[in-house]
C-alpha cells in the first residue's frame, strides 16, 4: 500500500510540474510595454534644389492637415509646403535639414506631427523630445517648439494640448512661452524654475543667429520642463485631467525662420495609449479672479497711503481696472505676489465718498468697495483723480484712465 501511494504521489507531482511549465505565470508571459520612438535626421530626402523634389516626401514620417487631410474639403493650409522645405544646412552643405519659414508670409501657425512605422500619428504621454535648431534672421519675436498631448492632430488652438516654445526676441535673447489650450480657449502658463521654487529667469545668449542650439522638452505625468543647450528653460506643473492623457506630438512654429535637425522622441510610457476618445468634455479650468482678503476698506481723504487688496488672478493678465465705472490708469496700480495695489498718489487724490472698484482679467471680474472719509477738521483735499470737483463720482465725470492693453499672442 505504501509503495502504491508513493508511486501515485510522485506521478501526481510530476504531472503538476508539467502543468505549471505549460502555463507560466501571467507576469512572466506579459512583456513590458515599449512604445514607439521617433528619430529624423532628414538625410533620406531630396533637397528643394534637386530634380524631382516633392515636399510630400516627408509624409512617411510626418503628418498634418495638409499632408494627410481628413477629407478633400478639409485641407489645412496651416501645414502647407509654402511654410517648410528640405534644404542644405547653411553651415554645412553636406548636411540636410528642415527649414521652417513662416516669417516670409507672416503665417500665423505651422505644425508637423510625428508618425510611427505603420504611418499612424504617435500618441504619447510621457517622453523626452529634442532637436537642434539654427535661428535665421526674419520674423518678429518668433517662436517654435513642441505641442504635446494633443487630443486631435490639428493646430494647437483647435484642440486640448500643452505647447512649450522658445521665443526669439532679438539677437541676444531667448524667452520661453507656454500655453495650456482647451479647445479655442488659451491659458498662458506662468513658468517656474526646475524645482518650482521661483519664477523662471529668461536666458540671454551672445548671438542667437551665430550657431546651432539644442531644444529639449521632458514631460513626466504633471511635470513639463524645457531646456536650451542643457540649461533649464522654464517648467510648469499642470494638474488638469485633460492635460494628463496620451496625445499627438507636433513640431510647431509661428512667424519663424528656423532650421531643424536631429529630431528625436524617446517614449517613456509604461502602458499603451487607450483607444482614441472624443474630445474631452471637461470644462475649461476656472480662471476667474478671486479676492483673498477683505472686500471693503475705509481710508481718509488726502492721506498719501497705498491700498493693498488680496487678489488671485489665476495667472491671468489684468486688462481692466475701474472705479465707479471710470477707468484707472495703469500707472496707478500694480500686481505682484497675489496682491493688487493702488498707489499712494492715486489714493490721496480721491475725494470723500463711496467707490466701487472693479478689476478684470480674461477670466472674469471682481469688485471691492472703498469708503473715503473726510479728514478731521477739513472737507477733503479738493481734488480727485477721477475728475475732481465733487465727491459724488458718476455725475458727469470724465474718465481719466485708459484700459491696460492686453496683447494676445497668435
Amino acid at each position: 500500500m505504501n509503495k502504491i501511494f508513493t508511486f501515485s504521489l510522485a506521478a501526481l507531482l510530476g504531472l503538476s510540474a508539467c502543468a505549471l511549465a505549460a502555463f507560466p505565470a501571467k507576469a512572466d508571459a506579459e512583456e513590458a510595454y515599449t512604445g514607439p520612438n521617433f528619430t529624423e535626421d532628414f538625410e533620406s530626402y531630396k533637397v528643394k534644389t534637386d530634380n524631382g523634389y516633392d515636399s510630400k516626401q516627408i509624409a512617411a514620417k510626418w503628418q498634418n492637415g495638409w499632408l494627410d487631410p481628413p477629407g478633400p474639403d478639409e485641407v489645412d493650409s496651416e501645414g502647407a509646403d509654402d511654410k517648410f522645405s528640405i534644404e542644405t544646412d547653411p553651415t554645412d552643405p553636406a548636411n540636410k535639414v528642415l527649414h521652417m519659414d513662416t516669417a516670409t508670409k507672416n503665417s500665423s501657425f505651422f505644425y508637423l506631427t510625428i508618425k510611427d512605422d505603420q504611418g499612424q500619428g504617435i500618441r504619447v504621454k510621457n517622453f523626452e523630445v529634442s532637436f537642434r535648431f539654427l535661428c535665421a534672421e526674419g520674423g518678429e519675436a518668433y517662436w517654435f517648439g513642441i505641442a504635446s498631448r494633443k487630443a486631435a492632430d490639428t493646430r494647437y488652438n483647435g484642440t486640448n494640448c500643452v505647447m512649450m516654445n522658445a521665443r526669439v526676441w532679438d539677437q541676444a535673447t531667448f524667452r520661453p512661452d507656454a500655453y495650456r489650450q482647451l479647445g479655442m480657449s488659451g491659458l498662458q502658463l506662468k513658468l517656474k524654475n526646475q524645482d518650482r521654487s521661483a519664477d523662471f529667469t529668461p536666458m540671454d545668449i551672445a548671438d542667437i543667429y551665430a550657431d546651432w542650439h539644442t531644444y529639449k522638452l521632458v514631460v513626466q505625468d504633471n511635470e513639463f520642463d524645457m531646456f536650451i543647450d542643457g540649461s533649464h528653460f522654464g517648467g510648469a506643473t499642470i494638474t488638469q485631467t485633460s492635460a494628463n492623457k496620451h496625445g499627438y506630438l507636433s513640431l510647431v512654429s509661428t512667424v519663424a525662420n528656423v532650421y531643424i535637425d536631429d529630431f528625436q522622441m524617446v517614449n517613456k510610457d509604461t502602458a499603451a495609449p487607450p483607444d482614441e476618445e472624443e474630445p474631452d468634455p471637461e470644462p475649461t479650468p476656472d480662471v476667474s479672479p478671486v479676492l483673498t482678503g477683505e472686500k471693503e476698506f475705509t481710508v481718509t481723504a488726502g492721506e498719501k497711503k497705498a491700498l493693498t487688496v488680496g487678489l488671485d488672478t489665476k495667472d491671468q493678465v489684468i486688462v481692466k481696472v475701474d472705479a465707479n465705472k471710470r477707468g484707472v490708469m495703469s500707472k496707478y496700480y500694480s500686481y505682484a505676489d497675489k496682491r493688487f495695489t493702488l498707489s499712494a498718489d492715486y489714493m490721496s487724490g480721491l475725494d470723500a465718498g463711496e467707490y466701487e472698484f472693479l478689476v478684470g482679467t480674461d477670466g472674469g471680474e471682481v469688485t471691492f468697495k472703498v469708503t473715503v472719509t473726510e479728514a478731521a477738521g477739513g472737507g477733503g483735499c479738493g481734488s480727485s483723480v477721477l475728475g475732481g470737483g465733487t465727491a459724488l463720482v458718476g455725475l458727469g465725470l470724465t474718465a481719466v484712465g485708459v484700459l491696460s492693453v492686453h496683447k494676445k499672442k497668435s
